[in-house]
C-alpha cells in the first residue's frame, strides 16, 4: 500500500498545496496534512476542466474517485476504503451510458455485472 507524501526543504507541507502552469491556469490542487495527502486531490487539463478528483485519508485513498474525459463527460468512477477497492467501480462510455460494472470489496473482485 502507498501512502503519497511530500515535503518541502525538508518540511512537511500542510494545507492546501496548488500547482501552476506557466500560464496561471491550476494543473493540480490537493490538500495535505503532515505531507500526506489528505482530502481532495483534482487535477485538471490544459484548458482548465476538472480531469480526476481523488479523495485520501492520512495519505491513503479513502472516499470517491471520478476521472472525466476531454468533453467533461464522466469516464470512471469509484470508491476506495483506506487505499483499496471497495464499492461499485463504473466505466462509461457514449452519451455517459454504463459500460462495466465491477463491485470489489477490500481490493477484491466480488461481482461483474457488465
Amino acid at each position: 500500500m502507498s501512502n503519497y507524501q511530500y515535503g518541502c526543504l525538508k518540511q512537511v507541507l500542510n494545507g492546501e498545496f496548488i500547482k501552476y502552469d506557466s500560464h496561471g491556469k491550476v494543473l493540480v490542487r490537493v490538500q495535505m496534512t503532515n505531507g500526506l495527502f489528505d482530502g481532495i486531490y483534482e487535477r485538471f487539463d490544459i484548458d482548465g476542466k476538472l480531469y480526476q478528483h481523488l479523495e485520501f485519508k492520512n495519505g491513503k485513498l479513502d472516499g470517491k474517485v471520478e476521472q472525466y474525459n476531454s468533453d467533461g463527460t464522466l469516464e470512471y468512477t469509484g470508491q476506495y476504503a483506506n487505499g483499496l477497492q471497495s464499492g461499485i467501480f463504473r466505466i462509461y462510455g457514449y452519451k455517459g451510458k454504463i459500460d462495466s460494472e465491477v463491485v470489489l470489496e477490500n481490493g477484491q473482485l466480488v461481482q461483474i455485472d457488465k
